[in-house]
């Protein structure tokens, strides 16, 4: 498979630079097939950008966030039926990598039939001083590079940095976590993780001020925006806790624990959670992201999953 056949499609909100940049280097690898998919940015130079640029925009009506490809609705014929890829705007392979993308992802995803998707390993050791999440970020992606199934292969989950899809899975699946991350020379670099968080660009300053939602925690440094974020993931992660959800499924794997595993314990264990007093931006990040994986494990289980399915069916 060739990069024109596919359709690639980059989750974009208020940020030109990076996204102009992922762009390019589509168009110099002979991607015919660019959507940007566009979460309603307000940034005025991004608009104008979106007036000129050969890629097909797809402005949508809201801020759908980081899974807006799959939210959205507009795209299901192809996600549904054949293989594509998807990236953040803020991913851009390393200058080694390689044009042949697409065939060496498929390549890999036909012989691993298990796995979901195939997409970049990245770049950590080359991190500068000047961004102010460099150990977070190390500590963090460490553990993507543990379980080598294969000579430049690593089995390692991926959200929504760029890679190659098998068609018919979505998020709400736990599968669609399944991934493989390919190493040098096809690696890419989150561009924000190389940006001076002490003198941000006017551009970083109005994607950071208007951000609504949560996806971007490697992005913002301003420390009362991740106050409020701490805040909101901690009494979200309390209202999921008093939930008949939380509490039945808890003591549902608790005694499938017992006969099964201890493993099946720990899906909705009590681990406490405090509120972040700190002002020191490093310690709020972390805490935020422990926050963060705390309810994406919930979100994530089958019994979670399925009991709110059956709670919107009843709520109908």
């Amino acid at each position: 498979m060739e990069n024109k056949e596919i359709n690639v499609f980059i989750i974009s909100y208020n940020r030109l630079t990076y996204l102009k940049k992922l762009v390019d280097w589509l168009v110099k690898a002979d991607f015919k097939k660019i959507h940007i998919v566009d979460n309603a940015s307000t940034y005025l130079p991004l608009l104008k950008y979106f007036e000129k640029t050969k890629a097909k925009v797809h402005r949508l009506e809201k801020n759908w966030g980081h899974l807006a490809v799959w939210e959205c609705g507009k795209f299901e014929a192809i996600l549904k039926k054949e293989n594509y890829i998807v990236s953040d705007c803020d991913v851009l392979p390393v200058e080694e990598c390689p044009l042949n993308v697409t065939s060496y992802f498929k390549k890999i995803l036909d012989q691993y039939s298990s796995f979901t998707k195939v997409g970049f390993g990245l770049k950590i050791d080359d991190l500068p001083e000047k961004y102010v999440f460099r150990e977070n970020v190390l500590k963090w992606e460490k553990q993507f590079w543990k379980k080598k199934i294969a000579p430049g292969l690593y089995e390692a989950s991926i959200d929504t940095t760029f890679a190659f899809y098998r068609p018919g899975i979505f998020p709400d699946e736990k599968k669609w976590w399944k991934a493989i991350r390919t190493d040098a020379p096809y690696l890419a670099r989150h561009l924000p993780w190389y940006e001076d968080s002490n003198d941000l660009s006017a551009e970083e300053i109005y994607y950071q001020k208007n951000l609504r939602n949560r996806d971007s925690f490697w992005s913002v440094v301003e420390v009362e925006k991740l106050k409020k974020y701490n805040r909101e993931l901690f009494f979200e992660l309390t209202e999921v806790r008093k939930s008949f959800s939380w509490k039945f499924l808890r003591w549902l794997y608790f005694f499938l624990g017992l006969f099964f595993g201890e493993k099946l314990k720990d899906k909705f264990n009590n681990q406490e959670f405090f509120l972040c007093g700190k002002n020191d931006r490093s310690e709020l990040q972390k805490e935020n992201k422990k926050l963060l994986v705390e309810l994406d494990k919930i979100y994530s289980t089958k019994g979670w999953i399925f009991l709110e399915k059956m709670k919107k069916i009843f709520q109908k």
